[in-house]
């Protein structure tokens, strides 16, 4: 989906980014919340913001993240996410018009996960009017 007249992808950094990660009927869902960007440099951005695993009926399980933001290959690491497991981090990197956000999760010992896609909110409420 190509974005219209200067839309760059830094405009959807700061935004809410939603996927499933599991195809199952019920399964998991994850929505990362990007709250906020600080240049660090003029190649590194720190990003803030809450990570939520949700699973059918039950309440949300929220985490506040840290993370960091390459703005010339615009890959993304986010460390930290998960306080049950500290050591668990994200890896991924934006799309090009800035609306998916795919990452892989890592844990010590673990092979990376497969590929998450999460799609940027207000694009899945254009395509879908939900």
């Amino acid at each position: 989906m190509p974005n219209e007249g200067n839309v760059t992808w830094h405009h959807f950094v700061r935004s809410r980014f939603i996927g499933q990660m599991s195809r199952k009927a019920g399964g998991t869902s994850l929505a990362i919340d990007i709250q906020s960007v600080a240049l660090v440099s003029y190649l590194d951005a720190e990003l803030r913001g809450l990570l939520e695993y949700s699973t059918a009926s039950a309440l949300p399980v929220v985490f506040e993240f840290i993370g960091t933001l390459n703005l010339e290959t615009r890959d993304v690491f986010i460390n930290n996410a998960h306080e049950g497991d500290p050591e668990r981090s994200y890896v991924g990197s934006f799309s090009e018009n800035g609306r998916v956000l795919t990452l892989r999760s890592h844990g010590p010992g673990e092979s990376p996960s497969k590929p998450l896609h999460l799609i940027h909110e207000g694009t899945v409420q254009e395509l879908f009017g939900e």
